[in-house]
């Protein structure tokens, strides 16, 4: 099946989206007067969340979806999961499951599925594609753990988020001066300008609650948002581009999800040594 190719909006508008959400949550924050700290251990979180958890998978993602059907990055996106309590368990934050460990073994197998057999993507050069989609969710993964190891004591999620953002936008505004892909969102809109003002509403929203379902959960049980991600993303793929997958791909959905249910299902958290003394959403 021919690739589709991205419209040009979507990418040239790319930091358009960024520099408003940072410009709204900041605005937002100065005006509940809990603008981001500027401290060492605030500026560190900022990175990590900003550059490992938005910068740089969302230039991933740009780059694979163009290459490899939607509904295929969904599946490598549902391994965050899996990629989670992996790096949790690597790095000592959660005990050793038989059970969780069996989900690891059918995630390996079910992503093996779509990397080896010729048939299983439209054209035979796809596989290092999504291999390349893969460091997508070890980095969200990354992300999940360390953003809720490190998050400093007493700051709301908005405000983490606006210094997410701020990092981010920093980041893709480098790149956006480097390929001259500046585009402003200025009246008239376009049909493709609507859909990124719906998507910044969405997203400012979307990122807010990942700091405060965090704090509440933990990494390894937020990372269940991912089920979501796949539906929608082979959903949308199927509606909206007329996507067809290969029994390959099936079969890696059903080994994915398989082991998602088997690493998910027992309830817990990341062990964390500090205590969980951060403020809430609406403190």
């Amino acid at each position: 099946m021919p690739r589709r190719r991205l419209p040009s909006w979507q990418f040239s508008t790319g930091f358009s989206r960024w520099d408003t959400r940072c410009g709204i949550l900041l605005a937002i924050c100065a005006w509940r007067g809990i603008l981001p700290r500027l401290k060492v251990e605030h500026i560190r979180y900022y990175v990590i969340c900003g550059v490992l958890g938005v910068a740089i998978p969302n230039h991933i993602l740009v780059v694979v979806v163009g290459h490899i059907p939607a509904g295929v990055v969904a599946v490598a996106l549902s391994t965050t999961p899996i990629m989670t309590y992996a790096i949790a368990l690597a790095w000592r934050f959660e005990r050793f499951n038989a059970m969780r460990a069996s989900g690891l073994l059918l995630a390996l197998i079910g992503t093996l599925f779509i990397i080896f057999p010729t048939a299983s993507l439209p054209t035979t050069g796809a596989p290092p594609w999504f291999i390349m989609a893969l460091i997508t969710p070890i980095l969200y993964a990354v992300t999940n753990v360390l953003a809720d190891r490190l998050r400093p004591v007493g700051n709301t999620s908005i405000s983490l988020a606006a210094g997410m953002l701020v990092v981010s936008t920093i980041g893709l505004a480098l790149c956006t001066l480097m390929f001259d892909q500046f585009h402003p969102l200025i009246m008239p809109f376009s049909v493709g300008d609507y859909a990124i003002l719906v998507q910044i509403g969405t997203s400012i929203f979307a990122y807010i609650l990942f700091f405060e379902i965090l704090r509440m959960v933990g990494a390894v049980q937020f990372s269940v948002t991912s089920y979501i991600i796949t539906i929608t993303g082979i959903g949308w793929g199927i509606l909206l581009f007329s996507e067809s997958h290969s029994l390959w791909v099936w079969l890696a959905v059903a080994f994915i999800s398989s082991g998602l249910v088997l690493v998910t299902m027992k309830q817990g958290r990341v062990a964390v040594e500090r205590p969980s003394t951060s403020v809430t959403l609406l403190s």
